[in-house]
């Protein structure tokens, strides 16, 4: 069976990753914060789109999760950052 690994905040930088990024990546004006490309540029895989505080997945459903440089458990300029009950939830 293939591992599942959810990147949150994910630009497609982790091959075979299902990324996951916050409503404002649909803004026309977004770029990527590793190259300056658009959504439609950086899009490889999977891309989904929500709130850090509601993650999209069942109960433990990912084999890993990257969470590299992402807000967790505060609140940014650009909403709710990652909430650490939503990443226990959806880890194996």
């Amino acid at each position: 069976m293939k591992e599942v690994v959810v990147n949150l905040g994910g630009e497609g930088e982790v091959s075979g990753a299902i990324d996951v990024n916050n409503p404002q990546i649909l803004d026309k004006r977004w770029r990527c914060s590793r190259n300056g490309c658009s959504l439609n540029e950086v899009r490889r895989g999977c891309i989904v789109i929500c709130r850090g505080d509601r993650i999209p997945f069942c109960d433990h459903c990912a084999d890993k999760i990257i969470t590299n440089n992402v807000p967790i458990d505060i609140i940014t300029w650009m909403g709710p950052g990652y909430s650490s009950e939503e990443i226990k939830r959806i880890r194996k």
